[in-house]
């Protein structure tokens, strides 16, 4: 929700009605001081995790959350919305890092890829749930029904409990009992997945790598300038200004569909597609996906980038009102097959065990940071430039990506670590 909150909240801070006048700069701080907070949490949330465990690090960083809700329903200063966008991105770069830990710690082995896979459905439903709250409830409301949410997870935490995997590195073996009676059943056999866990804990801290390790190798450097490569096209492609200005942008293309009511489509396309993805990446693969995806995404920006051009040069585009949500549609479509979710897949799968610690906050932090730039930037660029030149930018990035997939980016589908492994060396 944190994450939907510009979409639908920065038209109303930028009218006549809003409580504070604030200029495009202003705006754009608003927008990114999010992505930039993303990055100090996700630096931070490994660490932190490993030294106070698991479920106290959710906890705290949920109450960061809960103070960025309040800080906006209690104050209308500036500094305090940007305090409060700077908390709720440190909180989301921190969760997103984890979230993932934490569920593939306390997950069964037969259902935690499944749980895993599904770990992105709240993301794109929060997202959607923002978007919907924002075209009916006034900014107070909004941020009252955020910190409703982020109380309910608090006064919910009981239920919580700390990862077995954690307590058992720690040596606290009594305790790693407790979570893992709740969470398997009292008449489940613990003690052999506690012995289990030591052994992996051991093997663990004994092949723990760190940066040196992970570029030793021409494998190693070749699954790092791949996973990075495909986080460069997915976030320069613009999804990051087309999640949060959605609704200005619908505005600005002058969309025959009420634009909030488009930028609720637009959510819940992402919402389905985060499903079918799912179904969708083990049968066809990750390249074909990945060459599809760029191809279509950039065909699709190119043509909203034609009707900001022909809207600008006076051509009566307002004619074709339907293009603005017709093309966003499909670029959701066509981005959700590919770039939207199989960079994260591919950061699991390249890189062995050693090493996949480092290379997944390399990843992360380049992902929040190249977004910040992004959504940071964009409205400088759109008033200097134009829309049209920025969504041509947007376009031919994601097109080299989709070249990119073509010639560098191997097929993991159905290949054991090793097979992949040989495959980089080449």
């Amino acid at each position: 929700m944190s994450m939907g909150w510009s979409s639908p909240m920065l038209p109303y801070l930028t009218s006549k009605e809003s409580f504070i006048n604030i200029t495009e700069d202003q705006t754009s701080w608003i927008s990114s001081l999010l992505e930039f907070g993303a990055v100090l949490g996700a630096i931070a949330a490994g660490k932190l995790a490993d030294i106070i465990g698991r479920r106290r690090s959710i906890l705290g960083f949920t109450v960061l959350f809960l103070v960025s809700w309040l800080l906006l329903i209690f104050t209308r200063k500036l500094w305090c919305i940007y305090l409060a966008r700077l908390l709720a991105g440190v909180a989301s770069g921190a969760i997103c890092v984890i979230a993932i830990i934490y569920i593939g710690e306390i997950a069964e082995v037969s259902i935690r890829g499944a749980l895993g896979s599904m770990a992105g459905m709240p993301f794109t439903v929060g997202v959607l749930i923002a978007y919907i709250a924002g075209s009916v409830l006034s900014y107070t409301a909004f941020a009252i029904a955020g910190a409703l949410l982020a109380i309910i997870f608090i006064v919910m935490s009981p239920f919580l409990t700390e990862s077995p995997v954690w307590l058992v590195q720690k040596n606290r073996l009594t305790e790693a009992g407790r979570p893992l009676r709740k969470l398997r059943g009292t008449k489940y056999d613990i003690d052999n997945e506690i012995a289990f866990l030591q052994a992996e804990a051991t093997d663990r801290h004994s092949r723990e790598g760190g940066i040196t390790d992970l570029v030793r190798t021409k494998a190693g450097r070749k699954a790092l300038a791949i996973s990075l490569g495909l986080t460069f096209f997915q976030q320069s492609s613009g999804i990051g200004v087309i999640s949060f200005y959605t609704v200005t942008l619908f505005q600005i293309a002058g969309s025959s569909t009420n634009p909030f009511m488009a930028t609720i489509i637009i959510g819940a396309v992402a919402v389905v597609m985060e499903l079918l993805t799912t179904l969708l990446i083990d049968k066809a693969g990750r390249r074909p996906l990945l060459i599809l995806s760029g191809m279509g995404t950039a065909l699709c920006l190119a043509i909203l980038a034609w009707h900001f051009k022909a809207m600008n040069s006076g051509n009566e585009a307002i004619t074709y009102g339907w293009v603005p949500l017709a093309s966003l549609i499909i670029a959701t479509i066509t981005f959700a097959i590919g770039f939207g979710n199989i960079p994260w897949i591919m950061n699991g799968e390249l890189y062995p065990p050693e090493t996949k610690a480092v290379a997944g906050s390399i990843a992360g932090v380049f992902n929040w940071g190249l977004q910040f730039v992004v959504v940071k930037s964009y409205p400088f660029a759109s008033s200097k430039l134009g829309d049209s030149v920025v969504f041509w930018t947007f376009s031919i990035f994601i097109f080299i990506g989709g070249i990119f997939a073509i010639f560098i980016v191997p097929e993991t589908k159905g290949k054991t670590l090793q097979e992949i492994q040989v495959e980089l060396s080449k």
